[in-house]
Protein backbone atom coordinates (compact mmCIF):
# COMPACT_ATOMS: atom_id res chain seq x y z
CA UNK A 1 0.00 0.00 0.00
CA UNK A 2 3.20 2.46 0.37
CA UNK A 3 3.67 2.24 -2.83
CA UNK A 4 0.47 2.42 -4.16
CA UNK A 5 0.06 5.25 -2.28
CA UNK A 6 3.56 7.06 -3.37
CA UNK A 7 2.41 6.31 -6.93
CA UNK A 8 -1.51 7.57 -7.12
CA UNK A 9 -0.98 10.03 -3.95
CA UNK A 10 -4.46 11.80 -5.26
CA UNK A 11 -6.66 8.00 -4.64
CA UNK A 12 -7.91 8.20 -1.10
CA UNK A 13 -7.73 4.59 0.57
CA UNK A 14 -9.82 4.19 3.88
CA UNK A 15 -8.74 1.54 5.85
CA UNK A 16 -11.69 -0.38 8.29
CA UNK A 17 -11.03 -3.47 10.07
CA UNK A 18 -13.98 -5.93 10.45
CA UNK A 19 -14.77 -9.44 10.66
CA UNK A 20 -14.55 -11.29 7.00
CA UNK A 21 -18.25 -11.75 7.78
CA UNK A 22 -19.00 -8.30 7.82
CA UNK A 23 -16.51 -7.40 5.24
CA UNK A 24 -17.83 -9.58 2.89
CA UNK A 25 -21.36 -8.21 3.53
CA UNK A 26 -19.86 -4.77 2.39
CA UNK A 27 -17.97 -6.38 -0.67
CA UNK A 28 -21.93 -7.63 -2.07
CA UNK A 29 -23.44 -4.01 -1.15
CA UNK A 30 -20.79 -2.39 -2.68
CA UNK A 31 -20.52 -0.24 -0.30
CA UNK A 32 -16.77 -1.43 -0.57
CA UNK A 33 -14.46 -1.44 -4.05
CA UNK A 34 -12.02 -3.98 -2.75
CA UNK A 35 -11.03 -5.71 0.91
CA UNK A 36 -8.46 -7.85 2.23
CA UNK A 37 -10.38 -10.98 3.56
CA UNK A 38 -8.34 -13.54 5.77
CA UNK A 39 -9.36 -17.17 4.94
CA UNK A 40 -11.34 -18.79 2.34
CA UNK A 41 -13.19 -16.80 -0.31
CA UNK A 42 -16.96 -17.38 0.45
CA UNK A 43 -18.40 -15.96 -2.65
CA UNK A 44 -17.43 -17.57 -6.44
CA UNK A 45 -18.70 -13.67 -7.92
CA UNK A 46 -15.66 -11.99 -6.47
CA UNK A 47 -12.08 -11.77 -8.12
CA UNK A 48 -9.39 -13.11 -5.50
CA UNK A 49 -5.53 -12.45 -5.70
CA UNK A 50 -3.33 -13.72 -2.69
CA UNK A 51 -1.49 -10.85 -0.92
CA UNK A 52 -0.50 -12.21 2.00
CA UNK A 53 0.49 -15.97 3.66
CA UNK A 54 0.77 -16.28 7.46
CA UNK A 55 0.72 -18.61 10.19
CA UNK A 56 -1.75 -18.39 13.14
CA UNK A 57 -0.37 -19.30 16.37
CA UNK A 58 -1.48 -20.36 20.39
CA UNK A 59 -1.08 -17.30 21.86
CA UNK A 60 -0.19 -18.03 26.07
CA UNK A 61 0.71 -16.88 29.50
CA UNK A 62 3.80 -19.13 29.52
CA UNK A 63 6.02 -20.81 27.44
CA UNK A 64 4.77 -24.01 26.04
CA UNK A 65 6.64 -26.96 24.56
CA UNK A 66 3.84 -28.54 23.41
CA UNK A 67 0.42 -28.14 22.27
CA UNK A 68 -1.94 -28.99 25.07
CA UNK A 69 -4.16 -31.93 25.45
CA UNK A 70 -7.87 -31.58 24.49
CA UNK A 71 -8.40 -31.94 28.05
CA UNK A 72 -6.12 -28.94 28.39
CA UNK A 73 -7.97 -27.02 26.35
CA UNK A 74 -11.17 -27.72 26.95
CA UNK A 75 -10.83 -25.95 30.66
CA UNK A 76 -9.33 -23.17 29.01
CA UNK A 77 -11.53 -19.93 27.87
CA UNK A 78 -10.29 -18.72 24.70
CA UNK A 79 -10.46 -15.10 23.52
CA UNK A 80 -11.62 -14.04 19.89
CA UNK A 81 -13.03 -11.74 17.90
CA UNK A 82 -16.97 -11.86 17.45
CA UNK A 83 -18.26 -14.84 14.86
CA UNK A 84 -17.97 -14.26 11.09
CA UNK A 85 -14.21 -13.76 12.27
CA UNK A 86 -11.86 -15.71 10.35
CA UNK A 87 -9.53 -16.23 13.38
CA UNK A 88 -12.43 -17.29 15.46
CA UNK A 89 -13.67 -19.71 13.07
CA UNK A 90 -10.21 -21.46 13.31
CA UNK A 91 -10.44 -21.17 16.99
CA UNK A 92 -13.81 -23.45 16.09
CA UNK A 93 -12.38 -25.57 13.95
CA UNK A 94 -9.96 -26.55 16.22
CA UNK A 95 -12.33 -27.45 18.87
CA UNK A 96 -14.27 -29.49 16.25
CA UNK A 97 -10.86 -31.65 15.61
CA UNK A 98 -10.15 -32.35 19.08
CA UNK A 99 -13.77 -33.45 19.88
CA UNK A 100 -14.27 -30.37 21.60
CA UNK A 101 -17.99 -29.61 21.51
CA UNK A 102 -19.08 -27.09 24.04
CA UNK A 103 -15.22 -25.05 23.81
CA UNK A 104 -15.74 -21.73 25.47
CA UNK A 105 -15.01 -18.71 23.47
CA UNK A 106 -14.80 -14.92 25.13
CA UNK A 107 -15.06 -12.39 22.42
CA UNK A 108 -13.04 -9.33 22.07
CA UNK A 109 -13.21 -6.34 19.56
CA UNK A 110 -9.57 -5.93 19.78
CA UNK A 111 -5.91 -7.52 19.20
CA UNK A 112 -4.84 -5.41 22.83
CA UNK A 113 -7.72 -6.69 24.48
CA UNK A 114 -7.21 -10.45 23.62
CA UNK A 115 -3.83 -10.13 24.73
CA UNK A 116 -4.15 -8.23 27.57
CA UNK A 117 -6.40 -11.00 28.75
CA UNK A 118 -3.86 -13.94 27.60
CA UNK A 119 -0.80 -11.99 29.15
CA UNK A 120 -3.62 -12.04 32.54
CA UNK A 121 -3.55 -16.06 32.13
CA UNK A 122 -7.42 -15.60 31.38
CA UNK A 123 -6.92 -18.08 28.46
CA UNK A 124 -5.79 -18.69 25.14
CA UNK A 125 -6.04 -17.17 21.43
CA UNK A 126 -5.37 -17.98 18.16
CA UNK A 127 -3.64 -14.75 16.45
CA UNK A 128 -1.53 -13.96 13.62
CA UNK A 129 2.21 -14.76 14.56
CA UNK A 130 2.93 -11.39 12.99
CA UNK A 131 0.76 -9.42 15.81
CA UNK A 132 1.75 -11.59 18.77
CA UNK A 133 5.39 -10.81 17.54
CA UNK A 134 4.46 -7.10 17.24
CA UNK A 135 2.84 -6.48 20.87
CA UNK A 136 5.24 -8.65 22.92
CA UNK A 137 6.80 -5.61 23.82
CA UNK A 138 3.59 -4.31 25.49
CA UNK A 139 2.37 -7.82 26.76
CA UNK A 140 3.89 -10.72 28.83
CA UNK A 141 2.65 -13.45 25.81
CA UNK A 142 4.21 -15.72 24.41
CA UNK A 143 3.25 -18.28 21.24
CA UNK A 144 3.24 -21.55 20.17
CA UNK A 145 3.39 -21.96 16.21
CA UNK A 146 0.94 -24.49 15.73
CA UNK A 147 1.04 -27.49 12.54
CA UNK A 148 0.75 -25.79 8.83
CA UNK A 149 -3.06 -27.40 8.70
CA UNK A 150 -4.15 -25.85 11.43
CA UNK A 151 -2.14 -22.35 11.48
CA UNK A 152 -1.54 -21.60 7.72
CA UNK A 153 -3.65 -18.51 6.90
CA UNK A 154 -3.91 -16.84 3.44
CA UNK A 155 -5.53 -13.46 3.49
CA UNK A 156 -6.80 -12.08 -0.40
CA UNK A 157 -7.79 -9.02 -1.88
CA UNK A 158 -11.17 -9.19 -3.12
CA UNK A 159 -13.20 -7.44 -5.13
CA UNK A 160 -16.34 -7.76 -7.18
CA UNK A 161 -15.99 -8.89 -11.09
CA UNK A 162 -13.49 -7.00 -12.49
CA UNK A 163 -16.33 -5.25 -15.70
CA UNK A 164 -16.40 -1.68 -14.41
CA UNK A 165 -13.33 -1.45 -12.54
CA UNK A 166 -12.02 2.03 -11.59
CA UNK A 167 -8.53 2.86 -13.02
CA UNK A 168 -7.27 3.23 -9.09
CA UNK A 169 -8.81 -0.02 -8.26
CA UNK A 170 -7.21 -1.68 -11.48
CA UNK A 171 -4.03 0.14 -10.43
CA UNK A 172 -4.25 -1.02 -6.83
CA UNK A 173 -4.94 -4.45 -7.55
CA UNK A 174 -1.85 -4.85 -9.88
CA UNK A 175 0.67 -3.34 -6.88
CA UNK A 176 -1.37 -6.33 -5.05
CA UNK A 177 -0.16 -8.53 -7.36
CA UNK A 178 3.18 -7.16 -8.34
CA UNK A 179 4.46 -6.72 -4.73
CA UNK A 180 5.79 -10.32 -4.89
CA UNK A 181 3.55 -12.00 -2.44
CA UNK A 182 2.52 -14.28 -4.98
CA UNK A 183 6.16 -15.67 -5.97
CA UNK A 184 6.17 -18.20 -4.19
CA UNK A 185 2.48 -19.36 -3.57
CA UNK A 186 -0.32 -20.75 -5.12
CA UNK A 187 -1.81 -19.00 -8.37
CA UNK A 188 -4.52 -16.54 -7.66
CA UNK A 189 -8.09 -17.05 -8.67
CA UNK A 190 -9.98 -15.72 -10.84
Amino acid sequence: MTRYHADFPAVGLRLSPGSTADIGAQLLEGTLDGAFIAGPVPHSRWYTVDAFHGSLVLATDKPLQALPSADELFELLFRAFAPGCHYRHRVESLFDHLGLYGGRIFEFGSNEGILGCVAAAMGYALLPKTVVEAQRSGFAVYFFDLPSDVGHVVTRFAAMCRAGWSPALVAFERSVRCAGFESALPAASA
